[in-house]
């Protein structure tokens, strides 16, 4: 889809391109995306009512810390 439809999209907005990043941190560094085994619905509701995943402990402060406030809920 060209960005400029998107971006037409109701509720989207660059919040949603820093989550969708903090997530692909998460894929590249645990070697896997979240949830990999779930099911859709499943994966909406952790979304919805867990906190979000972490990235794996052998990674530095600062890649864990920029995951973290990447996957924030109620970002500032």
């Amino acid at each position: 889809m060209a960005p400029e439809l998107i971006k037409k999209q109701k509720g989207y907005n660059e919040k949603i391109d820093v989550w969708s990043f903090g997530i692909f941190a998460l894929e590249v560094t645990n070697g896997e995306p979240p949830y990999i085994n779930d099911k859709q619905e499943r994966i909406l509701m952790k979304i919805i009512k867990f906190q979000p995943p972490s990235v794996n402990s052998r990674f530095s402060k600062e890649l864990k810390t920029f995951v973290k406030r990447s996957l924030e809920k109620e970002p500032d």
